[in-house]
């Protein structure tokens, strides 16, 4: 199995703490962001890691370089990060990935959006279901915010909602939520999902990856299973206080560091 990782963006949300640090390099307790969410790949034997890269990339080569203890780490630069989406970005490295003749892989291809600090037992979970095509997902709960799915009976993904595309009258109370760890056949993607990510990654360069997933479920490409964790610890880092949150539940005991932010 391979990873992709996608940690272009500025992560502006989280105010100064990102001036000088990329996003994914952002610590909770004694380790960064992407620091933790290698170690769990590794855990689960997945063999090599693409990190699509743009924010000061520079910092995050200097501080994991080409080998996290013996997981094999290729870097993809998305140039114009500035003005690109997560669509974008994950063009550029799932494009390097299989325009490569020792790809011609059938292995499964494991998507991360590169701000989630989560426990390994919870990606453990996920790649042991026998679905090729799945998502993580959470059943709406208070707090938990960003992109939604509806589900049918069988936990087949029926539509896939961005917060901007969600109509502000449709509750979410029967939805769930997005954690951004995703698993695809490699089929998949080469048939169904690298056309349909080219079409509209270009046509529309600033979309999030969510809308091609919107896209992908409402044309009938490719059905995708979606996988309820029960209760494994995950946060997504947007903010200030999802760094807080991600704090009090994996790094208990931490010095009391005041963050300011900046709108």
């Amino acid at each position: 199995m391979n990873a992709i990782i996608l940690a272009a963006g500025k992560g502006t949300r989280l105010g100064k703490i990102t001036e000088e640090h990329p996003k994914c390099l952002v610590s909770v307790g004694d380790r960064t962001i992407l620091e933790n969410m290698l170690e769990n790949l590794l855990a689960v034997k997945v063999e090599e890691v693409t990190i699509v890269i743009g924010y000061l990339g520079n910092l995050i080569k200097e501080k994991i370089g080409s080998s996290f203890h013996g997981l094999k780490i290729n870097y993809v630069e998305n140039e114009i990060f500035n003005t690109t989406g997560t669509a974008f970005s994950l063009w550029k490295g799932m494009h390097k990935i299989f325009s490569s003749e020792e790809n011609s892989i059938n292995k499964s291809i494991l998507i991360l959006e590169g701000d989630v600090f989560f426990e390994l037992k919870l990606l453990q979970d996920f790649i042991a279901i026998q679905h090729c095509n799945s998502t993580l997902v959470e059943k709406y709960r208070e707090g938990l915010d960003g992109s939604f799915v509806e589900l049918d009976q069988y936990n087949q993904v029926l539509q896939w909602l961005h917060k901007d595309m969600r109509d502000p009258e449709h509750s979410i109370l029967e939805m769930y939520k997005t954690i951004n760890i995703h698993k695809f056949a490699s089929a998949s993607i080469r048939n169904n999902f690298l056309p349909l990510l080219s079409k509209l990654a270009f046509k529309k360069q600033h979309i999030s990856l969510e809308y091609v997933f919107h896209e992908m479920v409402k044309e009938g490409k490719c059905s995708i299973y979606a996988y309820q964790n029960d209760g494994k610890n995950w946060v997504e880092i947007d903010d200030v206080n999802d760094l807080k949150q991600a704090e009090a539940i994996f790094a208990p005991v931490l010095p009391n560091v005041e963050y300011e932010m900046v709108y």
